[in-house]
């Protein structure tokens, strides 16, 4: 019994693991099938050469019989993905799919294959009659027929395939689209349909089998088209045919030829359907009618003439759009409507009605979709009866037949694109834009263009029109005079019709980036699927992060596969993206042969005699000081190419080339089928005569197609690969390729695989000596190229997960892009904190892990935790997709940073579907590590895997399970509980599902390990949307809160969960207990009127404020900690957009604030606040508040107490000036200014040493800002560490994304450690944190230090206006050194500095250079004493008057900025708003606790907002009433010096009363006395204080600054 119930057990969980599938006796009822076919789909399948149908002469026997829903498939195969079989040799092989085929070769593999395949699934309709097509493709070898519901939908190739054991008639490999109207073929129910295929092989001795959907099947509800048929294969036609003139006799009066294409025209015709036809007096091509007069004997009659009549009401005219048919011609036709010509076939020479074409169609009759959508011939039209004339020409009075047949022709009413095959190439140099369109109107064509989207000041250029090979107008126009930095909007016109209004930004100058794909080749594969693949991928490239500062596209050749196809460039060039996207196309072999490349794109500096071929010539453009050379390698003159360069770098020569880069499509250097081509291979052909000729044009990059696969190089001299030099750097270990290269020789070369996926070719088995890396995953491949002065770094991505296949940089002169920088710390050198002389925590870099995953775009190594029990920290890797267990149990002493070692585990196999691992927790006791997996597909659900962990560091798998869709982090709450929480993205955009975000709360059996999981979704704040926008909650329009709210980060308090909606900018609270949230809060925004910020890319630190300009914060990582009994939150605000997902974008990027109010010279990313609730739409805001927050938490929400506003500026401003702002992968000075600046991403909390630290990690220019919040509302900064490298774009630690604090008591080596992940540059660096003290003996400032130690002396420094003055350290030991730091206030510089022993004598001093000062310390104690001067920038501020010093010192600490660049206007009157804004600045700007405003006179958002909220709670005022404030009103003497001496908390005043006019008992009369005895005021006469007076804007400030003095 024991053994059968193990079996069973076994069967089971056999049965658990195989992929789902439906069949009529299976388990269908419980299994949802899904709604599209797609590559996942589970296909039952047969493949045993028996006939599921049943014994052919069986009675009753229906050979589709399997195809019906109620067929019983349950014992077929089961699989998804591909099948395939193929005959090499004597092995049968899948042919590289994922499931083998039986039957090649037959049973016994004597060439006896199986005829037929059949394979079954099902797919879930809810509403059928919606359905109005199916779409997709299909991959067949050699013929498929497709059947809906048991009713054949479609066929491909299958002709003979009569019987289940057919072969079908003829061999074919290919790749077919799909596309189902017709509705008895759609056959669709509301529920479960099953989708069937039947492939047949071509014979018994073919040598291969296949079957896949590479586009799967979509089943569309898009609203189609009417059409009204006019014209049909029924319609009976009157036609001449007799050799005369319809129109009577040429020349004669009132003569026009086409009278008899009116209706008015009596005729006698004959009459009959089409088609007509003859050849040599005979029927033929399957004419039904024959036509007289082609003998083919030299007496053929020139003209035929063919007229009908349609009868139209005026509702089938309502609505029409054009005209759509199918017409066959043999040699010319003309159409017309009503006696307007309409549309005209092969028609020229065809001027007379005795005219023969000159053109000729060809030996049988051409047939063509056609469409009429010119407005004369469409108003032509007209309600009642309209005549259709057709004029048919034959070519030549020889030739051997005529043919005509008008078997379509309908009223349409589907959207009409007057405009199409937009594209933008690249103009001369960055001033300069082509354009080029096809319109199917004939008459004037122009582009308009202004710099405004209203269009106003418009510019307008008239297009050079020319005929292109299908008839449409193919049109050009040259833009010149094209500002950098700027938002472009054009719009076309053709024949009066308009284009929509496309955009298009030019660049800012400077380094610059492009993207760069190979051969998209529309229609090398199934064309529909080609044109998505492509589609992809310049979406990724407008909307990936990656992407999002790229300025055009380099194609390498192949935009198509067949050169004059006009369908196949629709595909390539009709994607929004190229409407606002400039591409340099490069001449492919299968562009070469056709004039049709020319009439698509607009080529800047084209030689029309070197290096031409049909489609052009060789090309040249500038871009930034990079040279472009564009060759056509279809022409392999070396000669031509060599001389063409030689022009081109002549006519450049004073344009500052800093790059010469040459792009052409066949490649020299490559590793796939090409490799074997004879121009490569030809000791005397292309290669071997071009690469010298590069050489010695001293080129740097060569980028190429034509192979479709990636290769890149070393950098080669000449034809010599450079395999080893000590100029490459290895940032992925030396045992694998070079990853940059310093100051190199030699040229690199660089092969890029398909940009669309359309057809990839394998890497051949051969030796490459100059291949670097080499790729051929069969995946579409997109390449960013970034290029400086100093740096040029390609990178190149897979489109189906957007991971690195590789990446290359050439550094020139170290790669630094300001020249300023002293070489940083080298790889094992420690560093502290920039600030540790003065901080009261030390920190100290003691050890380095490099996972060698170094990655620009991020991934590396993301977050990490500690594990107290066995010592090692675990990090995980996005991009290896691996587990890494760091050992923390070494010393991390010495003075060279430890290299720390680590082991990798791959987790991927515990779960059916990996997609990434996102986040490691540790439990409490460091018994279990838990990790969060997101599936493969974005909305299934992700996963939790549990491991035990060992002593060694080690992990074992214990079990996993399910919780909601992308699980982005995980904490554990206790040893037997952990939190996920689950972002829910809309990664697909509008064009897929937006999943629920949640939070999971996974429970563990503390004896089997085994997990449940509960899911905790927001459904019950649906109903509080109002509410909750109205309390300043982010939710976008039109969207639930359940739907929008995405978890992005947990902090655990106890049985309560913290949850950082980051894009709702809100926190939301869990009760773990109840299992529900208990409310949604606002996090409010940072101020910019009040907070100063660096919003222009510039170049320059310019920390200044914006009115009405708002930082979103939108925290990342948040903390929890307890402090003196309350709970408090911090938040690291980072920002973050939706810009990669298509249709949900929310940035906008412009020079002006949506609001207008705010101009600058370069574009800003703001946040497009049209698209969400919970916004003011009179601010302009923008993403992150570059600061960290802490609220304390309350019974009612959270309530902010600190807020570090521009600290984190202001400190990387003072320490790395030269890298002030700049991202984290390159080291260019403010950089992201114009986006999120320093972008804090997470943050934690430990204690030292009794106090309380907050820990900020800093994404883009990278570090760690640490302050002391022991006391939260008066939370002090403490330290900065940055151990990143900067003299190299990535190096050493780049961008901490997860922090950890390790306690001393938990740490191995007995300090705490910080360690940080470092996302970037992939490594984690453990910080040694060092409590500081006074004095060696514990505080004490003098005398012994107990046993042990040195006697030690203070230093003290008096207090000083315009300026701070700090020592290190506070007390010395005689002999010791003391380094003084000097920081002048804004408006103020350094006077003086003198340092005085304990007799007064004055000690030497060294200047060691930015305001640091050094002195040996003497046996006593010592004063500093430093004296700062204003810098007075205001004219109107005389020197020596009495406020001159209040004046600069205002300006220093914030409070003013004055009323212009050089004007303060000190005579101005202040206004209450003013007044108490003035007061809460110098307060520095402390956020008001209550939102509760009283004052119907102070709107929200205001400048002075904040300010009257901090007065009223503080007494400062009342207001003028119990609802007004009277901002507006002028401010008296009385009022200000109330409000100062309520600021002070209204102390004693005097006694004594000077002033005549200050009465006793006046509100303001003990203010006046105490602001006497303060002596803050004399008044404004020895007996008079004046006041009712208004107070001047020079009297406030000084007011203000002898209070605070």
């Amino acid at each position: 019994m024991k053994r059968l119930t193990s079996c069973l057990l076994a069967f089971a969980l056999m049965l658990s693991m195989l992929p789902n599938a439906f069949a009529v006796g299976d388990s269908a009822e419980n299994a949802q099938a899904p709604t599209q076919i797609d590559d996942s789909t589970v296909w039952r399948y047969l493949d045993d050469n028996s006939d599921p149908a049943g014994d052919p002469a069986a009675e009753g026997y229906d050979r589709t019989s399997w195809t019906a829903p109620t067929f019983n498939d349950s014992q077929w195969k089961t699989a998804s993905g591909t099948f395939g079989g193929k005959k090499d040799g004597d092995t049968i092989t899948s042919d590289g799919a994922a499931n083998k085929l039986d039957g090649i070769g037959g049973a016994d593999g004597n060439d006896d294959n199986y005829p037929t395949y059949y394979f079954r699934t099902q797919v879930t309709i809810p509403d059928a009659s919606a359905v109005t097509k199916i779409v997709g493709s299909i991959k067949y070898d050699d013929a498929a027929i497709l059947y809906i519901n048991g009713v054949r939908a479609a066929g491909f190739n299958d002709n003979g395939c009569d019987a289940n054991s057919s072969y079908c008639s003829k061999k074919e490999d290919t790749t077919s689209d799909i596309e189902i109207t017709d509705v008895a073929a759609l056959n669709l129910v509301n529920g479960v349909n099953t989708v069937a295929v039947e492939i047949h092989n071509e014979s018994a001795g073919s040598s291969d089998i296949w079957f896949s959907m590479p586009g799967g099947l979509t089943f569309s509800t898009e609203v189609l088209p009417t059409q009204t048929t006019l014209i049909g294969q029924n319609t009976e036609w009157s036609y001449l045919d007799n050799n005369t003139d319809p129109a009577g006799t040429p020349g004669s009066e009132g003569y026009e030829r086409t009278s008899w294409t009116t209706a008015d025209l009596s005729d006698s015709w004959k009459t009959a359907k089409g088609p007509f036809g003859s050849k040599r007096s005979v029927l033929h091509n399957g004419a039904t009618t024959q036509l007289d007069g082609c003998p083919g004997n030299e007496n053929n009659y020139p003209t035929y003439y063919f007229r009908t009549t349609v009868t139209l009401t005026a509702d089938q005219l309502a609505g029409m759009t054009k005209l759509v048919g199918h017409i066959q011609y043999d040699d010319a036709a003309i159409v017309y409507i009503n006696g307007v010509r309409a549309a005209a076939f092969n028609a020229e020479g065809c001027d007379t009605n005795a005219s023969f074409s000159t053109n000729i169609a060809g030996g049988n009759p051409m047939e063509q979709d056609f469409e009429i959508i010119e407005p004369a011939a469409l108003s032509a039209l007209h309600e009642g009866e309209n005549t259709v004339a057709v004029e048919l020409h034959n070519r030549a009075d020889s030739s051997s037949d005529i043919f005509f047949g008008l078997p379509e022709l309908a009223l349409s009413d589907e959207a009409v694109d007057y405009q199409s095959n937009i594209s933008l190439s690249m103009g001369a140099d960055e001033s300069q834009m082509g354009f080029t369109w096809y319109s199917k109107l004939t008459g004037e064509a122009s582009l308009t263009i202004a710099a405004n989207n209203a269009m106003a000041d418009a510019k307008t250029y008239t297009a050079e029109a020319t005929t292109a090979n299908d008839g449409q107008q193919s049109c050009q126009v040259t833009v010149t005079d094209l500002q950098p930095g700027t938002t472009y909007y054009y719009q076309l016109t053709n024949a009066g019709q308009t284009s929509d209004v496309y955009s298009f930004t030019t660049d800012d100058g400077g380094a610059f980036s492009f993207a760069y794909v190979g051969d998209p080749q529309i229609g090398a594969g199934s064309t529909q699927s080609d044109i998505r693949g492509w589609d992809k991928t310049l979406n990724l490239i407008r909307s990936d992060k990656n992407f999002s500062d790229v300025s055009f596209l380099l194609s390498a050749g192949d935009q198509v596969d067949t050169s004059s196809d006009e369908g196949q460039y629709d595909g390539y060039l009709d994607h929004d993206v190229l409407t606002g996207l400039p591409a340099a196309t490069v001449v492919g072999n299968h562009d070469s042969g056709s004039n049709a490349y020319g009439q698509h794109f607009n080529v800047a500096n084209e030689s029309d005699k070197l290096g031409t071929t049909a489609a052009g010539g060789d090309s040249y453009f500038v871009y930034n000081n990079v040279l472009f050379l564009v060759l056509n390698s279809n022409n392999m003159s070396v000669a031509e190419h060599k001389a063409f360069m030689e022009e081109a770098i002549a006519a450049t020569a004073s344009q500052n080339i800093q790059w010469k880069v040459v792009v052409f499509h066949h490649s020299l250097f490559t590793v796939a089928s090409h490799a074997k081509d004879k121009y490569i291979t030809d000791p005397t052909g292309f290669k071997t005569q071009l690469v010298p000729v590069l050489k010695e044009l001293d080129i740097d990059v060569v980028l190429q197609g034509h192979d479709h696969v990636y290769c890149r190089t070393y950098m080669m001299d000449g034809l010599n690969p450079i395999t080893e030099s000590d100029k490459y750097e290895y940032a992925n270990g030396r045992d694998q390729a070079p990853t940059a290269v310093n100051d190199p020789k030699g040229i690199l070369y660089i092969t890029a695989n398909s940009g669309s996926g359309s057809k990839t070719y394998n890497i051949i088995s051969s030796d490459f000596p100059f291949s670097a890396v080499q790729n051929q995953e069969h995946v579409a491949n997109v390449s960013k190229v970034s290029v400086s002065d100093k740096q040029f770094t390609v990178t190149t991505y897979r489109t189906t997960d957007m991971s690195v296949v590789d990446s290359f940089t050439i550094k020139r002169d170290g790669g630094d892009e300001t020249g300023s920088y002293t070489p940083a710390p080298t790889n094992d050198t420690r560093v502290t904190g920039s600030y540790d002389e003065t901080g009261s925590l030390k920190l100290t870099l003691a050890g380095r892990y490099d996972s060698g995953a170094m990655n620009e775009d991020g991934g590396s190594l993301e977050i990490v935790q500690y594990n107290a029990k066995n010592g090692f920290a675990y990090a995980v890797s996005g991009v290896k997709g691996k587990l890494i267990a760091v050992d923390l149990n070494g010393k991390l002493d010495g003075d060279k940073v430890v290299s720390l070692t680590g082991k990798e585990y791959d987790v991927k196999g515990m779960v059916s579907s990996y997609g990434d691992m996102t986040s490691v927790a540790v439990s409490p006791d460091g018994t279990r590590l838990a990790v969060a997996i997101q599936s493969a597909n974005y909305d299934d659900k992700g996963s939790v895997a549990l491991f035990a962990c060992k002593a060694d560091g080690s992990l074992k798998a214990l079990s996993t399970v399910k919780v909601g869709v992308q699980p982005d982090m995980l904490t554990f709450v206790d040893n037997s509980t952990l939190l996920t929480a689950d972002e829910g993205e809309p990664r697909q955009g509008t064009n897929g599902t937006d999943p629920q975000g949640s939070v999971t709360i996974v429970t563990i059996d503390p004896d089997t390990a085994q997990m449940t999981a509960k899911s905790v979704y927001f459904d019950k704040f649906n109903a509080q949307r109002e509410e909750l926008t109205k309390a300043g909650v982010l939710i976008q329009k039109d969207t639930r809160p359940s739907t929008d709210f995405e978890p992005e980060y947990i902090a655990v308090n106890g049985r309560t969960a913290y949850v950082a909606l980051q894009e709702a900018n809100a926190i939301a609270v869990l009760d773990l207990d109840k299992a529900e949230f208990t409310g949604v809060y606002p996090l409010g925004l940072q101020d910019y009127s009040q907070t100063k910020i660096d919003l222009q890319k510039d170049k320059k630190i310019d920390l200044t404020n914006y009115e009405n300009v708002y930082g979103i914060k939108m925290p990342d990582g948040i903390s929890v900690t307890t402090v003196g009994g309350k709970t408090y939150l911090l938040t690291a605000n980072e920002g973050d957009s939706r810009s990669d997902w298509a249709g949900l974008d929310n940035e906008t990027k412009d020079k002006e604030s949506p609001t207008g109010n705010v101009k600058l010279s370069k574009k800003v990313t703001w946040f497009n606040a049209t698209k969400w609730d919970g916004l003011d739409q009179s601010k302009a805001y923008i993403f992150g508040g570059r600061s960290f927050s802490l609220y304390e938490v309350g019974a009612d929400g959270l309530t902010l107490v600190y807020d570090s506003g521009s600290d984190f500026e202001k400190i990387t401003a003072k320490q790395l000036p030269t890298y002030f702002n700049c991202s984290n992968d390159g080291t260019e000075m403010d950089d992201r200014s114009g986006k999120k600046g320093p972008e804090p991403e997470s943050v934690t909390t430990g204690t030292v040493d009794g106090k309380t630290y907050a820990f900020v990690a800093l994404e883009r220019i990278g570090g760690v800002m640490v302050y002391d919040i022991t006391d939260p509302a008066n939370a002090t900064f403490v330290n900065y560490i940055n151990s990143r490298d900067f003299s190299q774009a990535v190096a050493n630690d780049v961008s901490p994304e997860g922090l950890c604090f390790v306690p001393a008591a938990d740490s191995k080596t007995g300090s705490p450690l910080l360690l940080a992940a470092c996302e970037v540059s992939g490594t984690m660096a453990a910080y040694e944190l060092t409590p500081v003290r006074s004095s060696s003996g514990g505080g004490h400032s003098g005398g012994s230090s107990g046993g042990s130690g040195s006697v030690t002396y203070p230093v003290t420094v008096p207090a000083t206006d315009g300026g701070t003055v700090t020592v290190s350290p506070k007390s010395a030991a005689r002999g010791e050194t003391v380094t003084i730091t000097v920081k002048p206030d804004s408006g103020y510089v350094l006077g003086s500095l003198t340092v005085t022993d304990k007799n007064g004598d004055a000690l030497k001093l060294t200047d060691k250079g930015d305001g640091k000062y050094t002195f040996t310390m003497p046996a006593g104690k010592v004063e500093v004493t430093a004296a700062f001067t204003g810098n007075n920038p205001f004219a109107d501020v005389p020197a020596g008057s009495y406020y001159e010093d209040a004046v600069i010192w205002a300006v220093g600490k914030g409070i003013t900025t004055g009323t212009g660049a050089t004007s303060f206007s000190p005579d101005g009157i202040c206004t209450r708003a003013q007044a108490v804004t003035f007061l809460w600045r110098a307060a520095g700007s402390p956020a008001p606790t209550s939102t509760a405003m009283p004052f119907t006179d102070v709107p929200a958002g205001s400048y002075y907002y904040s300010a009257v909220l901090w007065a009223i709670e503080n007494g400062i005022t009342k207001g003028t009433s119990d609802t007004t404030f009277s901002p507006d009103a002028d401010c008296t003497r009385a009022q200000i010096v109330t409000f100062l001496w309520r600021t002070e908390k209204s102390p004693a005043a005097g006694s004594s009363n000077p002033f005549t006019d200050v009465a006793a008992g006046a509100y303001y009369a003990d203010a006046v006395l105490w602001a006497v005895k303060e002596n803050i005021t004399n008044g404004s006469a020895p007996t008079t204080f004046s006041p009712d007076a208004n107070c001047t804007r020079a009297q406030i400030v000084t007011f203000l600054y002898r209070c605070m003095k």
